[in-house]
């Protein structure tokens, strides 16, 4: 599950980082009412939060115990193991969706693009 984990996270910025693939994630989200960069920003947004509520949570709640109950630092590490594994999900079901996405729109270009050709095709004969 790792491997398949660590693949699917080195598509996704290597698409990421091309301008085709997210001029395409732009204008499909411009198509639906939304602002291509600010839905990134969102995503960005959301990415921050996914992993920022996880460790305050369960750091500080494992850093109050600790205290509590003299336990230092063996609830606190555990506090950060459960928010590292719980960011881990988040993030995962995150960008696995946004991976649809652009998989969706990048086929409904292909789409277009097929038919357009199929058009090209069958004027020239």
């Amino acid at each position: 599950m790792t491997k398949f984990f660590s693949n699917r996270i080195i598509r996704a910025w290597s698409r990421a980082y091309t301008t085709t693939e997210m001029s395409k994630f732009k204008k499909e989200n411009r198509t639906k009412g939304g602002d291509g960069d600010w839905s990134l920003f969102s995503l960005a947004w959301d990415l921050g939060w996914m992993i920022a509520i996880p460790i305050i949570l369960f750091g500080v709640g494992g850093a109050i115990m600790d205290k509590k109950l003299h336990s230092s630092p063996w609830l606190l590490l555990l506090g950060f193991a459960i928010s590292l594994s719980l960011t881990s999900f988040f993030i995962y079901f995150k960008i696995t969706k946004v991976l649809n996405e652009i998989d969706q729109s990048a086929g409904e270009t292909k789409t277009l693009a097929n038919q357009q050709n199929d058009r090209y095709d069958r004027g020239s004969h």
